[in-house]
Formats: C-alpha cells, structure tokens, sequence
C-alpha cells in the first residue's frame, strides 16, 4: 500500500509537468498498468483515473471511457436484478 501511495505522489508531481521533455515515461507507463490492474471501476479507480487523466492521449480516454460506462451500466442493471429479486 505504501508504494502505491507514492507512485500516486509521484504520478501527482509528473501530472503537473508541461514540458514533454522533462517527462518520466516510465513512471506515466507505472501509473497506466497500475490504473488497469485495479480489477473493478469503483470509486477509489474513478478517482486515480481522473487525477492522472492527461497522462493519456485523447484515443486512450475515449477508450477508457467508453469501458468505464460500459461498466457502471453493467453494475447498475445487476443492482436492478437484485431489487427486483427482493421483491419477490
């Protein structure tokens, strides 16, 4: 947990780089497969993802996006199944 927690320190001191010349590929590369690994989109993800956001290229955000929506509805219609299984 400790490690995580300073790559996020670290990703939060190269987010607020503008030179492209000074940036640590390596370190945004860490920040990307971290992000992925996380297994589901919860709120703790949505957020690390939102912090880190310009670390990706515009095709990279569409695409996760599109996954990260795709998710929530799958999580929101498994909430509704659940409802109406109450129901009954």
């Amino acid at each position: 947990m400790k490690k995580d927690m300073l790559l996020i320190i670290d990703g939060v001191l190269e987010s607020e780089k503008d030179d492209p010349e000074t940036f640590d590929i390596n370190l945004r590369n860490q920040l990307k497969e971290k992000i992925f690994l996380m297994p589901e989109y919860d709120t703790y993800k949505l957020s690390v993802y939102a912090n880190f956001v310009d670390l990706y290229d515009f095709d990279s955000n569409q695409q996760i996006i599109r996954q990260i929506v795709k998710a929530l509805k799958k999580k929101k219609s498994k909430g509704k199944t659940k409802f109406y299984l109450r129901l009954y």
